[in-house]
């Protein structure tokens, strides 16, 4: 009987190992890119846990990053569906919604508590990894606050979107939204791009005067008819 790294010498077994490795992947990667979609380095993903000002899975407000502080300004990291039902990701979901009730909000993301993933609660819903795209390009004005933010302000947001995300079991849920939800989901995700509210003044500004200015030359059209 051969050695297995008899085996593995074979020219053919390598590339019948390969073509395995391609076909299950859906086209072909590298071996490096191989490693890195099968076998993450459990230890060093979680490695963003060890210098937080406190331990999971005890449960109390978490310290939620200001305005200022450069992880609001980071692209937040996709989460591996893997890691989901570890303890330490569940117990983040939880300590999240806890702090996030405490502050009086109505959804939070990550980022807002210095863990860089792609995670968030928007109002009673946990979302992994979520996607949204507007259902159609129309827009509304929102008068809006951040838990990160010392002020409110006025920002244009699409008015229905459809959102796509893993929850917290590990389930894949679509779903359509609307008006105030449709609001806080596009708030929260903001902030796993690196976004804050205040980064759309100005659109939302040019969008308001565009409706004043609009509204005040039909009146004006009205009042010249009669």
């Amino acid at each position: 009987m051969k050695s297995i790294l008899d085996f593995f010498q074979s020219n053919i077994t390598l590339k019948l190992f390969a073509i395995f490795v391609s076909l299950s992947l859906g086209g072909p990667v590298s071996a490096q890119e191989f490693c890195q979609q099968n076998f993450i380095n459990y230890d060093s993903f979680f490695e963003v846990f060890e210098n937080l000002p406190y331990e999971y899975p005890q449960k109390y407000k978490l310290e939620i990053a200001q305005q200022g502080e450069p992880v609001l300004r980071q692209i937040a990291t996709p989460l591996p569906l893997q890691f989901i039902e570890d303890e330490r990701i569940q117990a983040l979901i939880d300590q999240m919604e806890f702090t996030m009730k405490k502050a009086g909000g109505v959804g939070i993301a990550a980022p807002q508590v210095f863990i860089p993933f792609r995670l968030l609660i928007a109002q009673n819903d946990v979302m992994i990894n979520p996607e949204y795209t507007p259902v159609h390009p129309g827009k509304t004005l929102s008068f809006e606050g951040c838990l990160s933010m010392a002020y409110c302000g006025f920002v244009t947001r699409y008015r229905k979107i459809k959102v796509s995300y893993t929850d917290r079991n590990g389930r894949r849920i679509r779903k359509t939204l609307r008006g105030f939800s449709a609001i806080v989901v596009q708030h929260e995700v903001d902030h796993l791009n690196g976004r804050l509210f205040s980064d759309g003044y100005i659109e939302s500004y040019r969008s308001y005067l565009a409706r004043a200015q609009s509204f005040l030359k039909r009146s004006s059209t009205k009042r010249l008819e009669k």
